[in-house]
C-alpha cells in the first residue's frame, strides 16, 4: 500500500536532537521505501501506529530490536538506520 501525506510526521522534528531526527528521518524513508502505510508498518513491526508516528517524529527513541526489523523491510545495509553510513541501493 503507498504511503500518503496523510500519515506524515508530526511537526516535532524540529525540536528533537539531530540525531535523532536523522534517524526518524531514515525510519521514514525504510518505511516508504517499503510502500507502507504506517498502520501496515506498525503492524508488521508490532508496534502500534502512533509509535511509529513518534520514531518518524524523533519524539521517541528507537529500541534496538526493532533496528534489524526495519532495516529488513527498508532493504537497506545493516547498521545504515542508525548511522547513516553505507550506500543505500537504488
Amino acid at each position: 500500500m503507498p504511503s500518503s501525506d496523510a500519515d506524515a510526521a508530526p511537526e516535532r522534528r524540529d525540536s528533537a536532537p539531530t540525531e535523532l531526527r536523522e534517524i526518524a528521518d531514515r525510519v521514514l524513508f525504510c518505511r516508504r521505501r517499503a510502500d507502507m502505510t504506517q498502520v501496515v508498518f506498525a503492524d508488521s513491526l508490532g508496534v502500534t501506529p502512533r509509535t511509529v508516528q513518534n520514531y518518524e517524529s524523533g519524539a521517541t527513541h528507537l529500541p534496538s530490536d526493532l533496528v534489524p526489523k526495519i532495516e529488513h523491510l527498508g532493504r537497506v545495509p545493516a547498521g545504515w538506520l542508525l548511522s547513516g553510513v553505507g550506500q543505500v541501493p537504488e
